[in-house]
């Protein structure tokens, strides 16, 4: 993810999380596999706002693939602090290989997570685990990762950043999926006038290797997409 897209994620970030702590506090969004409640708030984690794969959550497959003895490539896009990849990491240690990609800012900072509590840098304890960190943007993903490798990317509240035609970078993401991969991505936009356009985004996504991609709803003044892509196996 490019500096000015992660410059357009802070300031969203300030604006739509921290709005009543003043001060002029920079927020990185501070979210996990698992949805937590914060005085009230609920923080929703990747397991509950991806969609499934088979009827199953995405923590649910990954243990089904460890299980099997499988060592899958999971890489997160926009991988902010890392707390995604760090819980992961807890879970399943070196039975999966982890990779955060973008803009490492974020991950390289001092912060204010969604609670209001300071926040140190996690880049050296995501490099302490062994977490592989990749800096990039998104144009640049099938060149510094490795082609056909991926068994999961996931791309939470990234979308709604990308200046890009859907498209080509979905393109790009396809490019890094192994075989049978696995693409999990949301999308949210206050108001529909002021997002994407959902039916031409599914057209658009049906012209590529996807086979599977679920409704999106419209409440409260927001537009979401979630979006699941499988990688054919041909």
């Amino acid at each position: 993810m490019s500096a000015s897209c992660s410059r357009e994620l802070l300031k969203a970030c300030d604006k739509d999380y921290h709005s009543g702590l003043g001060g002029g506090k920079t927020c990185i969004t501070n979210r996990g596999l698992h949805t937590r409640q914060y005085n009230g708030r609920k923080i929703v984690g990747y397991d509950d706002c991806l969609p499934h794969i088979n009827g199953k959550s995405l923590n649910e497959h990954i243990g089904n693939q460890v299980s099997r003895g499988n060592r899958p490539n999971i890489t997160d896009l926009g991988f902010g602090r890392g707390n995604f990849l760090l819980d992961l990491h807890h879970i399943y240690s070196h039975h999966v290989n982890l990779t955060g990609y973008g803009h490492i800012g974020a991950a390289n900072q001092d912060s204010y997570d969604e609670d209001g509590a300071p926040s140190r840098p996690t880049l050296p304890l995501l490099q302490a685990k062994g977490i592989n960190i990749v800096e990039g943007n998104i144009t640049d993903v099938n060149t510094k990762l490795q082609l056909s490798s991926q068994d999961i990317v996931t791309m939470v509240h990234v979308w709604e950043y990308l200046h890009l035609p859907t498209t080509f970078f979905l393109s790009l993401i396809i490019d890094v999926l192994a075989p049978g991969g696995y693409l999990l991505a949301t999308y949210c936009s206050p108001g529909s006038s002021n997002g994407l356009n959902i039916d031409r985004v599914l057209q658009e996504i049906s012209r590529i290797e996807a086979v599977q991609t679920s409704l999106y709803t419209e409440r409260n003044g927001f537009q979401s997409l979630n979006l699941l892509i499988r990688k054919s196996l041909a």
